[in-house]
């Protein structure tokens, strides 16, 4: 336990680490895609987040279900006459057990995205690299603050799509990333779906899910990863 541990906290980035990510040199592919942007209404971004993959870069049936939530809101966007892109989340780390490959798992979210009908142009490549749900809050919000700080952009909605049992930590999360009380107040939603899990593994991570956000809310400068 204690070797793994001190490999989970290895991933564990710094906040100036994770904007790296980000930044780099000042842009990325995915922050110049959305800025490119100029809608008619507020751009819906569409974040689904990441789970698990196997060996072979199949995703587990969580990412399905999101995947063909993500598409079926993009539709209706559009059917709206609203701008709208989805962008793919998760990242790859040496032993980390979420994805076992050598590449992000926001790749096998995107193969996912696009089997369940989502067009090419809607999808932001390259997703978000994040480890866990506190680098995808805050991924997405230097992302977001690259959209709104370009003259022109319009005004964003985000919509965050994951599973149930994730739904209440993810709320807690982004909540704090984008409520009224930051710098970035934008409208953020979180939607869920069921999850395919089976009763036994659902109840581990509900428990799992529900001392995490215990330990945001009392220790949020702890281990993010135990």
């Amino acid at each position: 336990r204690l070797s793994a541990a001190l490999r989970m906290a290895a991933m564990v980035r710094t906040y100036a680490e994770i904007q790296a990510l980000l930044d780099g040199r000042g842009e990325t592919p995915s922050a110049s895609a959305i800025a490119s942007l100029v809608p008619e209404g507020p751009l819906l971004l569409i974040l689904i987040l990441g789970s698990t993959n196997d060996a072979a870069g199949k995703p587990d049936g969580d990412v399905a279900l999101r995947a063909r939530l993500a598409v079926d809101l993009y539709r209706r966007a559009c059917a709206a006459g609203r701008a709208a892109l989805v962008l793919p989340s998760g990242g790859v780390a040496p032993g980390f057990s979420f994805n076992p490959t050598e590449r992000p798992h926001w790749e096998c979210v995107a193969a996912a995205l696009e089997d369940a009908g989502l067009p090419a142009a809607a999808l932001l490549r390259p997703g978000l690299p994040a480890l866990h749900t506190v680098e995808e809050a805050l991924l997405c919000r230097t992302l977001a603050s690259h959209y709104s700080s370009r003259a022109g952009c319009g005004e964003l909605q985000l919509l965050v799509l994951t599973s149930c049992f994730h739904a209440p930590r993810t709320r807690h999360l982004f909540g704090l990333c984008f409520g009224p009380h930051t710098a970035l107040p934008l409208r953020c939603d979180v939607a869920s779906v069921p999850t395919c899990w089976d009763a036994s593994a659902r109840a581990a991570r509900e428990a799992h899910e529900a001392a995490a956000l215990e330990a945001l809310r009392t220790a949020p400068f702890g281990p993010w990863l135990d």
